[in-house]
């Protein structure tokens, strides 16, 4: 069954923001399904990005869209001293470079290398903690 929700806010606004502050997903996924043509308001398929939706109409995510934010991963790193968890400084290693296909658990599928894996928290290079680096936008705001 696809997702279904009418916008009761009070002025128009971008779909792809109001997507992302009700959780449903990022903005950029959201970006991502609008450019799929798996958004549709009042019936209507949302072309552009750029697109507001007005108070009372319907936004549908279609269930396309539905199994695309599904798919999300969510990796669970032992960030070793050295690294850093976040953007990294000149010189400095990302510890999502640590993933290969070579050392994952599991039978999902491996991310690849350029795949936006973003911590969630900071956890300094002179520290071995557990790092939480999910894929999907909308998990670390719920």
């Amino acid at each position: 069954m696809a997702f279904t929700r009418t916008y009761d806010g009070d002025a128009p606004v971008r779909v792809n923001k109001w997507l992302g502050q009700t959780g449903v997903c990022s903005r950029r996924e959201a970006e991502g399904l609008i450019a799929d043509g798996l958004v549709t308001i009042d019936g209507e398929v949302v072309a552009d990005a750029g697109r507001k939706i007005a108070p009372g109409q319907t936004l549908i995510l279609n269930d396309r869209a539905e199994a695309a934010l599904a798919a999300g991963v969510t990796i669970l790193l032992n960030k070793p001293v050295g690294y850093v968890s976040g953007q990294p400084e000149p010189g400095k290693t990302p510890a999502v470079r640590l993933l290969t296909p070579a050392n994952r658990m599991g039978d999902g599928a491996a991310p690849a290398r350029d795949a936006s894996l973003p911590p969630i928290g900071r956890l300094d290079e002179d520290c071995a903690a557990c790092c939480c680096c999910p894929r999907t936008g909308s998990w670390p705001r719920r």
